[in-house]
């Protein structure tokens, strides 16, 4: 009678292990739908900070350049992204407001708070042609064809 048990204990055995295996899987970083997750997010924030910082020192050297689509200059083997874009408006004050956005992931935007420090450049857009700031939460203009959404670097220069 004992053995009648036997295969059923060995069933509950061998699912025991594949569950095991299945969990050090997902274990691993990056592995399983949160570690995705996570890593989406950290690229998203990535790709914005590096845009952000792109757009800022390519419109900074275009001096007085007024554009809806500044030619951004990236290093050596980083591609653009998808639906990046780099905008420069004029200032009531004879400067120049300078837009560097990106689509972000949900996620992307703590952790750039936390890559940057806190640092006051970054907004979010929350509506067509506003965005809050992800620190303060002031509210400023940005040009219509930023989506709602994107991550933004927004800084004001004096040329």
């Amino acid at each position: 009678m004992g053995y009648a048990i036997l295969p059923m204990v060995a069933f509950l055995f061998y699912s025991g292990l594949q569950i095991m295996g299945w969990q050090t899987a997902n274990s691993v970083p990056g592995a399983g739908p949160v570690g995705q997750m996570q890593s989406k997010q950290v690229i998203s924030a990535q790709q914005a900070e590096m845009w952000g910082e792109a757009c800022y020192n390519s419109a900074s050297a275009q001096a007085g350049v007024v554009s809806s689509t500044v030619q951004v200059t990236l290093p050596a083997g980083v591609n653009a992204p998808a639906s990046g874009g780099c905008i420069t408006t004029a200032t009531g004050t004879g400067g120049r407001n300078i837009y560097g956005y990106i689509p972000a992931a949900p996620g992307a935007v703590g952790k750039v708070q936390g890559d940057s420090n806190e640092n006051l450049i970054w907004y979010r857009v929350t509506q067509q042609g506003s965005a809050i700031s992800l620190v303060s939460g002031e509210a400023v203009a940005v040009p219509n064809q930023i989506a709602v959404g994107d991550l933004v670097d927004y800084s004001t220069t004096a040329n």
